[in-house]
């Protein structure tokens, strides 16, 4: 989707012969020669030294020169790439600029970084506009059924998504995803985990489930108490892991709510969180 060096890195290679052929034209046969008033080339048009002048059509701009288009191409795969890299930094707007400068130099771009203008509208702001350029590039570019093409677009809004128009379902399934990799893949600070815990537990009440496939919403709330503890006790605070597990919300795990003595179904519910957060166990909380 991003990968374009190689097609840019052949351009590349192809340009310099180009140039030698088009710069250095074999010799022909000898010219008469010149009359005193030497020809004029063609009004609006600049001959180019080796290059034989075609005339245009009024009101037309004189062709472009194949050396020439061959670098304007390479450059708008630059900053393809440059806009990527920005992106991967959230620079959203950054990235939309690089990808408009890149569409003036090779309008041809426009189709093959459509994918990547949607991850950039995300980024800056404009969800709405990003998912429904991502809808219609998986619509046309992949045999997805409709279903698979909305959880992709959600999937990918998810991770790219930032403020701006972001809708409650667009925030919490941002949430679910952050939670998840702040557990699972990559340590964050308690801060990251706590916000991403409140704006489950704030949104989850206007936040229906579409129909009984929609997993992610349906187990948000749990999401919350495993993953969100996970994610704060990775983060190093135990304390905060423990707490969030035990708020009222969070479900009981099995077998603990047929035990009749407090002490031990707290031992029990204790055994249950160092099970899963497992950077607490045995740690004071």
């Amino acid at each position: 989707m991003t990968t374009r060096l190689g097609a840019f890195g052949l351009m590349a290679a192809i340009a310099p012969v180009a140039c030698v052929m088009a710069c250095n034209p074999a010799p022909g046969p000898a010219r008469p020669a010149p009359s005193e008033t030497p020809a004029q080339p063609a009004q609006g048009i600049a001959p180019e030294r080796g290059n034989p002048v075609t005339p245009s059509q009024p009101g037309e701009p004189a062709p472009a020169a194949s050396g020439d288009r061959a670098l304007r191409v390479i450059e708008a795969g630059e900053l393809i790439d440059t806009a990527m890299r920005k992106l991967n930094k959230d620079d959203g707007a950054g990235c939309l600029a690089d990808l408009d400068r890149a569409r003036a130099l090779d309008s041809k771009t426009e189709a093959r970084a459509a994918m990547t203008r949607a991850m950039c509208e995300m980024a800056s702001g404009k969800c709405q506009a990003g998912k429904q350029r991502a809808e219609a590039w998986y619509s046309d570019n992949s045999r997805l059924s409709p279903e698979l093409v909305a959880r992709s677009v959600e999937g990918v809004a998810s991770m790219y998504c930032r403020g701006g128009d972001m809708s409650p379902r667009d925030q919490m399934l941002q949430s679910v995803f952050e939670l998840s990799q702040g557990a699972y893949t990559s340590t964050r600070d308690p801060a990251y985990c706590s916000a991403r815990i409140a704006t489950i537990r704030k949104l989850s009440p206007q936040v229906s489930p579409r129909d009984d496939r929609d997993e992610q919403i349906k187990s948000a709330v749990l999401v919350a108490c495993t993953a969100g503890s996970t994610c704060l006790g990775r983060a190093g605070d135990c304390a905060a892991a423990w707490k969030s597990f035990q708020q009222p919300e969070c479900p009981i795990p099995r077998g603990l709510a047929s035990i009749a003595d407090p002490a031990v179904r707290q031992k029990a519910l204790a055994d249950s969180f160092e099970s899963i957060v497992t950077d607490c166990k045995g740690k004071p909380r």
